[in-house]
This record gives structure tokens, C-alpha cells and sequence, in this order.
């Protein structure tokens, strides 16, 4: 997010002091901006879904009865199928952080452009949330994290349901865990698209 638009004289004469014109660009801009926040909470509530369709899944392959022993080798299957789902789904959401992010940038020189004919800073709404969110966290800091501790939870269910099947000791466990972890975290944390750049924003 940039701070103050130093082009702000330029935008103001592109708008001849007609609000109308002005609403209309705001509009369009916003509009796009909710759209892909939209999109984005969408996405996360399918993978919420997604999880629970797996969770059940898994639990209901490993219980034991009667008639029937754990079926080990399927649930370490649907648990890998999960790790690579939760993956895709933090793909998804990195991509659409970096759409949400690009279309804020207008946004935030617009309602430079409305302050600074206007007055006021109650106009810079986004500056107001990006204080507040500095404070108490943001979409783009905690959805990772839940990608990451789920991924966790999706390595945990394959290694165990294939030291059950295999007879592995539990040194192949602990091996696997940490490889499976570190290659998790490059992913998620270190595979994001590309912010805008400074340049970029202005």
C-alpha cells in the first residue's frame, strides 16, 4: 500500500472538480476490489469443507470394529491427497492476496486525491485499517499460518498411516516429519507472487 500520492494536483485536474467522474473511477476500482476479497474468503471457506470432507474420511479408515480392520494404506493415501490440496488451496489464496493488494493501490491514491480536495484523513480509510491491522494482524499473516498447521496435521495422518502399514520404526517418522515440514514452509512462506513494487504504486 503506498502513502501519499505525490501526483495528487495531476489526478485532481483529470477529475475538472466533477464528483461524478470521480465516483465512477472509485467504483470501478472498488468493485474490483471486493470482487477478489470475495473471492478470496470464498476460497477459504471451500477449503474449510474440503478439510472436514478429508477429516471424516480419514477418521472413519482408521477405525477398527468387528468386521472390519483400519484400512492404513487408503487413509495415508486420502491424507496425502489432502497435503496437496491444502497446498493448492494456499496457492490460491497467495495469488488472490496479490489481486486484493494491486487493486488497493488506486484505491488508496483515489482517496488521497478525495483528501486532498476535501480535507480531512477520515478519507484514507485503507491507511486507518493498515494501522489497525498492524496491531491486531491480517488476512495475509493468518491464513498462511492455518495453511501451514493444517498441511502439518495432513503430514502427520501419512506418516502414521504408513508406519502402520509398512511396520516402519519410528525413526523413518521423525526423518519424514521434519523433510515433509521444511519443504511445507519454503512453499508457503517463500513461493509468494510477487508484491507490487514501489515504483509500481506510484
Amino acid at each position: 500500500m503506498s502513502g501519499k500520492l505525490p501526483q495528487t494536483d495531476t489526478l485532481l485536474s483529470l477529475f475538472d472538480n466533477d464528483i461524478k467522474k470521480f465516483e465512477v473511477v472509485n467504483k470501478h476500482y472498488y468493485d474490483l476490489f471486493a470482487y477478489h476479497a470475495t473471492q478470496r474468503l470464498t476460497t477459504f471457506n471451500f477449503f474449510i469443507v474440503s478439510l472436514s470432507f478429508f477429516s471424516s474420511a480419514y477418521a472413519l479408515l482408521l477405525t477398527r470394529s468387528a468386521s472390519a480392520e483400519p484400512h492404513y494404506g487408503v487413509a495415508g493415501i486420502l491424507s496425502f491427497a489432502a497435503y496437496l490440496l491444502i497446498l493448492a488451496f494456499s496457492r490460491l489464496d497467495a495469488r488472490n492476496e496479490q489481486i486484493i493488494e494491486t487493486n488497493e493501490i488506486p484505491l488508496c491514491h483515489l482517496q488521497d486525491v478525495f483528501a486532498e480536495k476535501f480535507g480531512g484523513e477520515k478519507w484514507r480509510s485503507f491507511k486507518r485499517t493498515t494501522d489497525i491491522a498492524a496491531t491486531l494482524g491480517t488476512y495475509g499473516k493468518l491464513l498462511p499460518v492455518i495453511y501451514y498447521i493444517a498441511s502439518i496435521v495432513a503430514v502427520l495422518g501419512v506418516i502414521f498411516a504408513t508406519e502402520q502399514f509398512f511396520k516402519f520404526e519410528s525413526k523413518f517418522s521423525i526423518v519424514s516429519f521434519i523433510i515433509i515440514c521444511i519443504i511445507t514452509k519454503l512453499v508457503i512462506f517463500f513461493c509468494k507472487p510477487q508484491k507490487p513494487t514501489q515504483a509500481e504504486q506510484q
